[in-house]
């Protein structure tokens, strides 16, 4: 087992068990539900990095993040013209 996997994992279990720590009513969580967004979670993961399709539709995502974060930046700089250096967080106006 790969120390990525057995990261992702604790990370899993940590989530899930610091949402039954915050649960107000910890009997009448249904363990049932939880365990198939689990595995729904687990194969959409899995198909979105295992075949080449689904490795281009999370790249197409990212970049349509990474237009609309260049565009939120283009504003700022037209709302603050001044006092701005060229890069914020390394993004660069163009």
């Amino acid at each position: 087992m790969s120390m990525y996997l057995i990261v992702n994992i604790i990370g899993v279990l940590v989530y899930l068990g610091i949402a039954f720590l915050f649960s107000k009513k910890k009997k009448a969580i249904n363990w049932k539900s939880t365990a198939i967004v689990l595995v729904l979670n687990l194969v959409i993961a899995w198909v979105l990095t295992s075949f080449s399709w689904g490795r281009e539709a999370v790249q197409a995502a990212a970049d349509g993040f990474n237009w609309l974060v260049q565009v939120a930046y283009q504003g700022i700089v037209f709302a603050y013209q001044t006092g701005l250096p060229q890069t914020l967080v390394g993004l660069r106006s163009q």
